[in-house]
């Protein structure tokens, strides 16, 4: 009998550490999933937070567009004055050498 409860102990015992392991096994594997759901979630917010950088940039360059004082590329503005007054002297010296002739 002391032999028959000493293999009924034994083999309970093994049918527990066969049932560790399993839970072992689960419990890794659980882990896994969750350690790669974790990476997958940390590659969607930096995603997420490249497509929000560059919404923000692109609205500071818009605000930047839309508030920037325009400024002629080739001064067009100070070449006319300065065209016109080329202008002005040169009719200038026109009258007085009109008024030297005659």
């Amino acid at each position: 009998m002391a032999k028959l409860s000493k293999e009924y102990l034994v083999g309970q015992r093994r049918e527990s550490v066969f049932e560790l392991v399993k839970a072992q096994a689960k419990a890794e594997e659980a882990e896994a999933q969750y350690q790669e759901t974790i990476r997958e979630l940390k590659r969607t917010l930096e995603g997420w937070k490249c497509r929000c950088q560059d919404v923000a940039d692109d609205a500071e360059e818009q605000v930047q567009r839309r508030t920037a004082v325009p400024s002629h590329r080739y001064h067009t503005r100070s070449r006319t004055r300065n065209m016109e007054q080329a202008i002005d002297d040169l009719e200038q010296q026109n009258m007085e050498l009109r008024a030297e002739m005659g």
